[in-house]
């Protein structure tokens, strides 16, 4: 049902409202404001994508929810660290093969899970996989890399990715896959994907594809179960990050606050950071806020298939501090932001469940902070999460 015209805590203006999240919808959040706008709705939404499909939440939002991960490799050690396509496990951390043919040197090899080998054989494997991509390859040949989506109309693409770099002692020779099973084949459009790492790869690729016989079959079909322990490689804007964050304090204030008005107008900075990244040196300052060691909100107790968040007010300084425990405790957030507290009580412990309503907050009368210390390492962001190697590429917004 549409909302009528609200005034946007964000900013200010009285258009039609929409249905903005208290916590990431992506993150399981259920309970919604309606004084925000759907121009500051769809503002904000770049950031919640960076927090909840790139971030170091992404890995359990993949586990815990099935939603979409960061890009995840496994490795076929018997071909000296060849890295191989690969997505996380709904439910578990390990890794299952996506159907892919690898490039390598004068071979053609085709990958795919050990489960779908076993119940197609690997003949249909093969036939179902050249099929869909002589097709693919026969659109991209008139439509060229910039195909627009209306190009697509429901036909197989290929689209191009450049990989910027990989681990060493690991091997990336070209490679297309595609992320939909082989046994859900079926009419519906499929998008495959060519990845390189060298523009002489891409090339090569394209003019082996322009000459290919496709009667022929690849050297060899191989398959693979997924490995348990995988390659995890994020790449995020930790400033984005950390502003999507901070709206969901400020979202949880705005939500539960009886008598702290909570807009742009009483928190002006705050809605300045987290709309325009204004003030970054206050708020986001990853030396202090933004992914934490999980232990520094260990005394949250987050309960099971909950998040749980601590927003505690400091009078000296008129400031916010919010500790998130995200995933049970598995990933942990501390940001800071300007703002006044009207209320009764000076700390508010939030707990919200997947896919369900908040339960009651608990109030308490005095200021409570946390020891936090700021990570950047995988590892460290991570430490429940068993991996052969983990990367993180954090980027920055100027």
């Amino acid at each position: 049902m549409p909302i009528g015209n609200i005034e946007c805590i964000f900013c200010g203006l009285k258009k039609p409202g929409s249905r903005e999240h208290v916590i990431q919808d992506a993150l399981g959040g259920v309970d919604v404001l309606e004084n925000v706008c759907g121009d500051c709705n769809k503002l904000l939404a770049a950031n919640d994508r960076v927090l909840a499909v790139e971030s170091p939440l992404s890995v359990f939002v993949r586990r815990e929810l099935g939603g979409g991960g960061p890009h995840v490799w496994d490795v076929d050690h018997r071909r000296e660290g060849l890295l191989l396509e690969a997505r996380t496990t709904p439910g578990t951390d390990s890794t299952t093969l996506v159907p892919q043919m690898i490039f390598d040197g004068n071979d053609q090899l085709i990958y795919c899970d050990g489960d779908e080998s076993g119940t197609l054989g690997p003949d249909e494997v093969q036939n179902r996989f050249y099929s869909r991509l002589r097709s693919a390859f026969g659109h991209y040949r008139i439509h060229g890399p910039r195909a627009r989506k209306r190009d697509h109309k429901g036909r197989d693409m290929l689209k191009l990715n450049h990989v910027e770099r990989i681990r060493n002692f690991y091997r990336f020779p070209p490679r297309i896959y595609c992320n939909e099973r082989l046994t859900d084949f079926g009419p519906k459009g499929i998008m495959f994907t060519l990845r390189y790492l060298k523009e002489a790869d891409r090339a090569r690729v394209l003019d082996m594809l322009s000459k290919l016989d496709w009667s022929k079959r690849a050297k060899a079909s191989k398959t693979q179960l997924g490995s348990e322990t995988p390659e995890v490689h994020i790449q995020f804007c930790l400033t984005h990050a950390i502003q999507a964050i901070t709206k969901v304090g400020f979202n949880l204030l705005a939500f539960l606050c009886k008598s702290t008005p909570v807009n742009q107008d009483t928190f002006r900075q705050t809605v300045q950071w987290i709309t325009e990244g204004k003030s970054a040196s206050e708020f986001g300052d990853e030396s202090q806020f933004g992914f934490i060691d999980p232990a520094g909100v260990a005394e949250l107790v987050c309960p099971p298939k909950s998040h749980k968040f601590r927003l505690a007010h400091d009078l000296t300084t008129d400031t916010w501090k919010m500790y998130a425990s995200f995933f049970e405790g598995k990933v942990a957030a501390h940001v800071a932001f300007k703002g006044p507290n009207k209320e009764d009580w000076a700390t508010m412990d939030v707990v919200a469940p997947y896919d369900r309503r908040m339960l009651p907050p608990k109030f308490k009368h005095w200021y409570l902070p946390l020891a936090t210390r700021a990570v950047l390492e995988v590892r460290e962001m991570l430490p429940t999460v068993l991996t052969q190697n983990g990367e993180t590429r954090v980027l920055r917004s100027d």
